[in-house]
C-alpha cells in the first residue's frame, strides 16, 4: 500500500529544494563579477543548494520502493520522467561549477566532482521505465562529460527476492526430508512428533514466503500473524490434516 501522505510530503520537499536551487542560481548569475568575494560566496551557496536537491531526489528514489510508491506504474513512470529531467541538467550544472571554480581561483575541484556511484538510483529509474533511446542518449551525455554512469550499467540487486528463494529452497528440502522420514517412521513417539511438527512448520513457512497472496491468523488473544509466519502458526499449533478429516466426517 502506498504511503501517500509521506510520498506527497517528500515530493513537496523536493520541489522546495528545486526552488531554492533556482533562486540561488539567479543570485549567482546576477552578482557583480568584479566583487570576487561575493561572487564566490554566491557560487558556493548555489553548490550547496544543488547538492541538497540532487541528493534529495536520489534518496527519494531509494526510499520510493519502501514507501510502496512503485506499486503504481503511473507514479513510477511520472517520477522516471522527473529523474530524466534532473539527470539531464546535471552535466550543465557540473560544467558551470568547473568553469566558475577556475575563474574564481577555487582550486579544490575535487569538492565538486561526484562519486563513482552518484545518481545511480535516478539512472536506474530511467533504465526501468523510459524508452531505450532516451536512456542511451542520457548515458552518452554523462559519459561524454566524464560523469558517473554506474546506475546505467549496474542493475539493483533484489536482496528480498534472494531471501525468499533461499527460504523456499530450505523449506522444500526440509519438507522432502519430512516426507521421506514419514515413510520409515509411520508411528513416531511424542518427542519425534513434536520435532517433525516444528520442522514441518518451518518448511511450510519457507515455501509460503514465495506464494502470492496474504493470510492472517489470530490465535486466542496473544498471537496475530500474517504471511509466512501465519503458515508457521497454522502448521505448528494446528493439524490441518485432522481439520480436513473432522470436516469431512461432520
Amino acid at each position: 500500500m502506498i504511503k501517500e501522505l509521506e510520498v506527497v510530503g517528500i515530493r513537496a520537499k523536493l520541489s522546495e529544494f528545486r526552488s531554492d536551487l533556482i533562486t540561488s542560481l539567479h543570485s549567482f548569475l546576477s552578482e557583480d563579477r568584479t566583487n570576487k568575494t561575493k561572487k564566490r560566496d554566491a557560487l558556493l551557496a548555489y553548490q550547496r543548494k544543488a547538492t541538497a536537491y540532487f541528493n534529495s531526489a536520489e534518496t527519494f528514489v531509494g526510499d520510493s520502493e519502501l514507501l510502496g510508491a512503485r506499486e503504481s506504474k503511473h507514479w513510477a513512470q511520472g517520477f522516471a520522467e522527473d529523474c530524466f529531467a534532473i539527470l539531464e541538467s546535471i552535466p550543465q550544472h557540473l560544467e558551470l561549477l568547473r568553469t566558475e571554480f577556475k575563474n574564481l581561483g577555487l582550486n579544490d575541484l575535487s569538492s565538486i566532482e561526484p562519486t563513482p556511484t552518484a545518481y545511480a538510483n535516478m539512472q536506474r529509474m530511467v533504465c526501468l521505465y523510459l524508452t531505450p533511446d532516451r536512456k542511451e542518449a542520457l548515458y552518452n551525455k554523462f559519459k561524454d562529460n566524464q560523469l558517473p554512469v554506474y546506475g546505467f550499467q549496474q542493475k539493483a540487486k533484489n536482496f528480498i527476492m534472494v531471501d525468499k528463494i533461499l527460504a523456499f529452497v530450505f523449506g522444500a528440502i526440509f519438507l522432502t526430508a519430512i516426507l521421506v522420514i514419514a515413510l520409515f517412521v509411520p508411528s513416531p513417539t511424542d518427542f519425534q512428533y513434536n520435532v517433525f511438527r516444528t520442522i514441518l512448520a518451518l518448511a511450510g513457512a519457507g515455501i509460503g514466503a514465495v506464494i502470492p497472496g496474504f493470510m492472517e491468523v489470530r490465535f486466542q488473544k496473544w498471537l496475530r500473524a500474517g504471511g509466512a509466519l501465519a503458515v508457521f502458526a497454522v502448521l505448528y499449533f494446528f493439524s490441518p490434516a485432522n481439520l480436513v478429516v473432522q470436516a469431512t466426517v461432520s
